[in-house]
């Protein structure tokens, strides 16, 4: 009797301790992204193992200009050197 109580009672701690871990585990975690030299920051969400950023907060953030050539094309340039504009990815 003492021993079925026991077995119970260690699969009822078991089931909770698991969970908890689960909870825990798929918990979001809250991740931002800081640019040094820029006030603000930006929400990092991870979708499938990558991290993701609103580009255009990223742009807006960086004081910088954006423009989408195409449907794979997107340019962000922050500095005034490159008149705004970063070569294409190749």
């Amino acid at each position: 009797m003492l021993r079925g109580i026991l077995i119970i009672l260690l699969v009822f701690a078991f089931l909770f301790g698991l969970s908890v871990f689960l909870m825990v585990r798929a918990a979001p975690q809250s991740r931002t992204l800081v640019l040094t030299g820029h006030a603000g920051e930006l929400p990092v969400v991870e979708i499938g193992g990558r991290s993701y950023v609103d580009v255009e907060a990223l742009t807006r953030l960086a004081n910088g200009s954006l423009s989408i050539r195409g449907n794979h094309r997107t340019r962000i340039s922050s500095d005034r050197k490159l008149g705004g504009q970063l070569p294409g990815p190749r």
